[in-house]
């Protein structure tokens, strides 16, 4: 008996391998064809893993289906996926989804909603997420403005090397923004240079 049982794991573990690895394939296969502007190809190949939940496979999806320009243009789509791979906590999704709230892409323009989507990337490190929750901030988008959260999201993500967060916190500090204000004490040792 132990020996069926044995046998038995080992079929399914091998099972689980040749799925995992068939995975793998397709998912590299749906990559090239994206990369060669193969839309149809890569949907076709990431298709039938987002369906088995893959997340990865989930936000290309969600992608072909927001840029593609041979047919498969579908905004209702693209937030479903989006969606799905959100809600396994895939960072591009989360902050792909909060963009499609903040412009109103395939669903009502909401903010809020673009803010919560937007936090939880930025909060697991999404620099992008980290300049959209910056952006939000200066421009008082579903919260109240303020150039302090603004500079420290801005900074976030120019840590991570983000160039437009890196330029934005550049112009905040030309402008005095974003920053503690230390009050002006005269120094009365220059005086006698007058």
């Amino acid at each position: 008996m132990k020996e069926k049982t044995g046998k038995w794991l080992i079929g399914i573990f091998a099972l689980f391998l040749a799925s995992a690895s068939y995975a793998n394939s397709a998912f590299e296969q749906g990559w090239q064809a994206y990369r060669d502007n193969d839309y149809s190809r890569a949907l076709a190949l990431w298709l039938p893993l987002a369906e088995q939940g893959h997340a990865m496979s989930q936000n290309n999806v969600a992608l072909i289906y927001l840029i593609s320009e041979d047919g498969n243009q579908d905004f209702p789509e693209a937030v479903r996926w989006f969606r799905s791979a959100a809600e396994q906590g895939n960072l591009s999704a989360q902050t792909s989804l909060g963009s499609l709230y903040a412009q109103g892409l395939g669903l009502e323009q909401d903010y809020n909603q673009a803010f919560d989507w937007f936090y939880r990337a930025a909060s697991n490190g999404s620099a992008q997420a980290q300049y959209n929750l910056g952006r939000m901030y200066a421009e008082g988008l579903a919260v109240s403005q303020d150039d302090m959260k603004a500079m420290r999201w801005y900074r976030r993500a120019a840590e991570q090397g983000h160039r437009k967060s890196e330029l934005e916190v550049t112009e905040l500090m030309k402008q005095g923004r974003g920053m503690k204000r230390v009050p002006y004490a005269k120094d009365t040792r220059w005086s006698k240079f007058g």
